[in-house]
């Protein structure tokens, strides 16, 4: 009894180090931005915070005992991470540092104007048009190939279609696989139109926005996972910020911002159970605290068991953190042996699933060990922070500007990075240079100044 006690409290101990230290990076994070709340540096560090928290509760029952290994590379990637945000921060702003016409670094003004008012409902129609058509094909495509059971025949699609490399593999059909991803994109679009009027206090298009972004919602959800939805919530969250900080010249939350904030993630929260068992998911077996655990706090565990293996390094053409861009070529060059899928066991302690993710830290300890930490946490770094500060840099007024949806889809990455490697993973990716030139025809779309005329017939 008293071994396992010690036991108990050297576990407890470990986490308790783990958790401080990681609040002391949080802490050096808001001194090294500018915008802390809204910086990478301090969304990457603060997404650990929850997992390790609620960790606490799964000491006994998961054996939550992180080797030292686990607990160095957990810090050195999140002090990485803020070093190099903090060093790109610093010499764009001190060597005024720009690409082109694209300036990271942020200029005296940041006020922007309302453009709401300017945008005709037409055009939000269109939108609302192409999101129920792609829809319509997705659930003609399930219902046609897996039956009329829509939950089984996601469950059965999303099956289907996780690895590469099956000979049961399926895919959607380009043409309609192409109608969703603008779908997806479209949906940023209306996000950013809904907060603008909602910052600048204009109503107009209200209810067609919000019928946009929900049916651009269960777009996100429609093939099973529930990545896409919730990007766009988070999204949604960094548009409004930025937004914020474009009128008022800063972010700042009042009391009323930071209980909507707990209200919404208690909603997220409740709901998340609910619908996984709506796109087929079987979880039956877990309680909600169990089932919340697995996602916020089982990365932690799963990738202690993965560096207790001490198995790191590999090929590129087995490369995790690259794996879209070595498919890619291995397809472009004929090398089938080249593609794969995701190297992402499951595993299980005492009867429960925890899942078959990692951190992002698992993609760059299995390609590189520590040396990949160093150097793909750095490369995300800079990507990022420039991104940021180039959302930052407010030059136009009266049109969507592309750098807050490019910064908001980047956010979703950096904040969910103690989930996976979601940046490589969608920025690396065919697929995301599709939604580039989505939004590019979109955002001109919105942005163009059309009249249209209606003539009576003689």
């Amino acid at each position: 009894m008293q071994t396992y006690y010690t036991r108990g409290v050297c576990y407890l101990r470990q986490l308790i180090f783990l958790l401080i230290v990681i609040i002391l990076l949080l802490i050096l994070s808001m001194f090294t931005s500018k915008e802390a709340v809204i910086s990478p540096q301090f969304g990457f560090t603060a997404c650990f915070v929850p997992g390790i928290i609620y960790a606490f509760n799964y000491i006994r029952k998961w054996n939550m005992y992180l080797s030292s290994q686990t607990i160095e590379t957990i810090i050195l990637g999140i002090t990485v991470f803020i070093i190099t945000s903090a060093i790109i921060n610093y010499f764009s702003y001190r060597f005024k540092f720009r690409l082109g016409t694209i300036r990271f670094y942020e200029k005296n003004y940041t006020e922007v104007e309302c453009i709401s008012e300017s945008i005709p409902a037409w055009k939000i129609i269109i939108v609302l048009i192409l999101e129920l058509l792609s829809l319509f094909l997705v659930l003609a495509f399930l219902i046609s190939n897996f039956g009329t059971n829509i939950s089984a025949a996601i469950y059965a699609f999303r099956l289907r279609s996780m690895n590469i490399t099956s000979s049961d593999y399926v895919s959607l059909p380009g043409f309609v696989r192409l109608i969703r991803r603008i779908a997806l994109a479209a949906g940023y679009i209306v996000m950013y139109l809904f907060f603008n009027g909602i910052v600048y206090k204009s109503k107009k298009n209200r209810i067609a926005e919000i019928v946009c972004i929900v049916l651009a919602f269960i777009n996100g959800l429609i093939l099973g996972g529930r990545g896409d939805g919730i990007q766009l919530i988070a999204s949604g969250v960094i548009i409004y910020l930025l937004l914020r900080r474009g009128k008022y010249g800063s972010v700042s939350f009042r009391f009323t911002d930071i209980i909507k904030m707990i209200v919404l993630a208690t909603i997220i929260l409740a709901t998340f159970a609910g619908l996984g068992s709506l796109l087929g998911r079987q979880m039956e077996f877990l309680n909600f605290n169990d089932y919340i655990a697995v996602y916020l706090s089982a990365e932690l565990k799963n990738l202690d068991i993965f560096i207790r293996e001490g198995t790191f390094g590999t090929s590129f053409k087995n490369s995790q953190t690259m794996m879209n861009i070595v498919n890619t070529l291995g397809s472009l060059l004929n090398h089938q042996e080249w593609i794969h899928s995701l190297d992402n066991p499951y595993h299980y302690i005492g009867g429960t699933a925890l899942g078959n993710v990692s951190t992002i830290f698992y993609a760059f300890m299995y390609d590189g060990g520590y040396a990949g930490i160093i150097g793909y946490t750095a490369l995300f770094a800079v990507i990022s922070q420039a991104i940021f500060q180039y959302s930052l840099n407010v030059r136009t007024k009266k049109k969507i500007r592309f750098s807050i949806l490019f910064y908001s889809y980047v956010w979703y990455t950096v904040i969910f990075s103690f989930f996976s490697d979601k940046f490589y993973e969608m920025i690396f990716n065919t697929a995301f240079i599709w939604t580039l030139v989505s939004w590019a025809v979109l955002v001109g779309f919105f942005n163009m100044k059309v009249k249209l005329k209606f003539v009576k017939g003689v």
